[in-house]
């Protein structure tokens, strides 16, 4: 049987997901990456896209305040100002 990290890597992993406005959609995924780091790979990025800026900051407040860390969190966005993208730490995030 194939491991979970090697049919992700493959785009097995792929999936939809619907669910209405406030159905919790930033908790759902912000478990779904807790747990690809816990049971697949402790070093595995993730990336989220939102549709406005608005959203990022939503999204990356829901993240801090479901226990991730600041250091391994950057966010970038069309709003940003050139210093603000330079702060965002790459290399940990």
């Amino acid at each position: 049987q194939k491991s979970v990290e090697a049919l992700l890597m493959k785009g097995y992993g792929r999936g939809l997901i619907e669910i209405p406005t406030s159905g919790g959609k930033s908790f759902i995924i912000a478990n779904f990456i807790w747990n690809l780091h816990k049971h697949v790979n402790s070093e595995m990025k993730a990336m989220i896209f939102v549709p406005n800026t608005q959203l990022v900051e939503q999204f990356y407040k829901d993240l801090l305040d479901y226990g991730y860390k600041k250091e391994n969190l950057a966010k970038f966005c069309g709003a940003m100002k050139a210093k603000e993208r330079k702060q965002q730490d790459l290399k940990h995030a």
